[in-house]
């Protein structure tokens, strides 16, 4: 069970380098998880582990990611969230990083997120999630959705001083994750992962434009952007299970 408290002081920079552990969670994603795996591996500096998280894989998720050399551990409720929880308890790194089996990471992300967290007062940064598609008009179409995610992030942080995140772009320290109860399996849970991270005073969120992950659209190709917008908006708002 994940706890819920944060103690309320400054933990004391490391005299190491800090440690970064991958959770990728998978449901049937043997023609994306390689290249998500590769993408990671071809970091300038190499994170610790890399899990892969079977939510329940009825093809060869599991062995590609075995074959690849990610630990692979299971999740028998179904959800993204659950997913990514499970990920965080297998985890031994000191920095969780979780990111969908789906997406690919530029080159410069760990080292991104490694600059970071060399200020001991950061507890989590998001990054850039760009969509990519051969058409330029649908690269254009779909990324209007990012202009509209960056600029709340702008808008809350200037007036509100507040970091809002995102779920499949996401660098935390472990302790904080799990003690923060770690993500609820509801729709946008990352806007309702921010919510229990403003209550602690522990820590700052920050936003990194050099975090850049490279987002597949295939639920925007499968179920149609206005529609799959429209269902995020609504779910956020009802708090609607994932």
């Amino acid at each position: 069970m994940l706890a819920t408290h944060v103690h309320r002081r400054h933990t004391p920079a490391r005299p190491y380098p800090l440690r970064f552990s991958f959770v990728i969670s998978a449901l049937d994603e043997e023609a994306f998880i390689e290249d998500c795996v590769r993408s990671i591996q071809a970091q300038q500096e190499q994170p610790c582990e890399i899990i892969v998280v079977d939510n329940g894989c009825t093809d060869q998720t599991a062995p590609l990611a075995r074959q690849l050399g990610c630990i692979v551990v299971y999740e028998e409720q179904r959800g993204l969230s659950h997913a990514r929880n499970r990920g965080a308890l297998a985890a031994s790194g000191d920095i969780v990083c979780f990111i969908d089996a789906d997406c690919r990471l530029a080159k410069g992300w760990l080292r991104s997120a490694q600059r970071c967290f060399a200020q001991s007062d950061i507890g989590a940064v998001s990054g850039l999630s760009i969509y990519v598609h051969p058409r330029l008009w649908k690269r254009l179409w779909y990324n209007l959705y990012v202009v509209g995610v960056i600029i709340s992030v702008v808008v809350s942080q200037l007036f509100f001083r507040r970091m809002i995140f995102t779920g499949n772009n996401l660098a935390i320290r472990r302790n904080l994750f799990l003690q923060l109860g770690g993500y609820k399996p509801v729709i946008d849970e990352g806007l309702w992962f921010s919510r229990r991270f403003w209550r602690q005073s522990v820590y700052r969120g920050r936003f990194c434009a050099g975090m850049i992950l490279w987002n597949s659209p295939r639920g925007f190709e499968h179920h149609g952007f206005i529609r799959t917008l429209a269902y995020w908006i609504h779910g956020a708002a009802r708090r609607v299970s994932q």
